[in-house]
């Protein structure tokens, strides 16, 4: 295992903070997205993601093209776009969604009159088999084929679709302050400028404390453009680098936002390092990340259960025994790239949020007098 300023990962992290790898960022990769539950009628989700950012501020223009495999039944499609503005206005599109709609409730009429078609016969011999029923007709109800539950939405769907909607720099304004009531994000955010006009401090933490290295040994991952390397985490340096950050200035100013009583320091930070998937990653000759890939098993989140009886008895099992059950398996693999300048162009047309929210809201009450919505 590689450590210490040799290691190409840790000259590459050590370049991150302090601040001298490149503001413009280029990011385009996959994430794919396989379900676990063999019964489940979703078998794949694609996202092809490509985005413009600089990494100095919000400003970005993200695109994501999303594919949905459906067991016996096909794919949908659709895009989805998003930028941040040098204005502070939000904006977000999605393509091709009604289009999408209309497929999966073709897909879903399909499927459920051919399941419907189909009954149990019996063979001379005892067995069970599947058969067309011949008095089946082969018309069908738009509520019997569910089609009535997307024409619930087909209203919501026409107003937003191909559609540019902007958040102002107000709103989110607005929206922020609402959430915010105590000021702890402004804080934060006043802390994260901070730390980033110090990174020098982080950095020096970083090089006494280097616990971040790489190894090529039992490498599977294909290369793309450059060596592949395996992320490894020295764990006895990250406890030193853990406390020393826990008793820097920018922590504490950080602690001091959310209040006493709201933070507590996680004591099994060393330990977290163990459940984290195997991080593979490419680095240029500039020394910085050129691309990142892992894969990682989702799961669902704990919870109780409980058995009943007849007369609503119940055994509960505790949440704390309960073990958690990996629903998909997740793969991401992005490359980087670093332009020497980025173009985030604002949509000249577009429809406000609040006024399509508003129309929305309006169509679900089924009505276009706007005072039925106030009251």
């Amino acid at each position: 295992m590689l450590m210490g300023q040799g290691d190409p990962v840790s000259k590459a992290m050590l370049k991150l903070m302090e601040g001298k790898a490149p503001t413009n960022v280029a990011i385009n990769g996959t994430i794919d997205v396989t379900p676990t539950d063999k019964d489940s009628v979703l078998t794949s989700l694609k996202i092809d993601l490509k985005s413009d950012a600089t990494t100095n501020s919000m400003i970005n223009h993200t695109t994501a093209n999303i594919t949905a495999s459906l067991d016996q039944m096909g794919k949908i499609e659709f895009d989805a776009e998003e930028i941040y503005a040098e204005s502070g206005d939000l904006y977000i599109k999605i393509d091709g969604l009604a289009e999408a709609m209309n497929d999966l409730s073709t897909m879903t009429q399909g499927a459920s009159l051919q399941n419907s078609m189909v009954t149990d016969c019996v063979d001379n011999d005892g067995t069970s088999t599947n058969c067309l029923s011949e008095d089946m007709t082969v018309d069908m109800a738009p509520e019997e084929s569910g089609l009535a539950v997307f024409d619930a939405f087909s209203g919501v769907i026409e107003i937003i679709d191909g559609e540019w909607l902007r958040v102002s720099v107000d709103q989110l304004k607005a929206a922020t302050d609402s959430i915010d009531s105590n000021n702890s994000l402004s804080c934060l955010t006043d802390v994260a400028q901070e730390a980033k006009n110090s990174s020098n401090s982080i950095a020096e933490l970083y090089r006494k404390y280097p616990f971040i290295g790489s190894t090529t040994e039992g490498v599977t991952v294909a290369s793309k453009n450059s060596p592949v390397y395996r992320v490894m985490f020295d764990r006895e340096k990250f406890t030193s680098y853990s406390d020393a950050l826990k008793d820097s200035t920018i922590v504490k100013k950080a602690i001091s936002c959310l209040g006493d009583d709201n933070v507590t320091i996680n004591e099994s930070a060393v330990d977290d390092l163990d459940k984290l998937p195997n991080i593979y990653v490419e680095v240029d000759k500039d020394n910085n990340f050129s691309r990142m890939y892992f894969e990682t098993a989702l799961k669902s989140a704990s919870s109780s259960t409980c058995e009943c009886d007849d007369y609503r008895e119940c055994d509960c099992e505790d949440e704390d025994d309960a073990e958690e059950t990996v629903v998909a398996n997740m793969k991401v693999d992005l490359g980087l790239t670093y332009p020497s300048s980025i173009n985030v162009a604002e949509p000249t047309e577009y429809q406000d949020f609040v006024t399509v929210l508003q129309q929305i809201m309006m169509s679900s009450y089924g009505t276009t007098d706007e005072t039925v919505i106030a009251e």
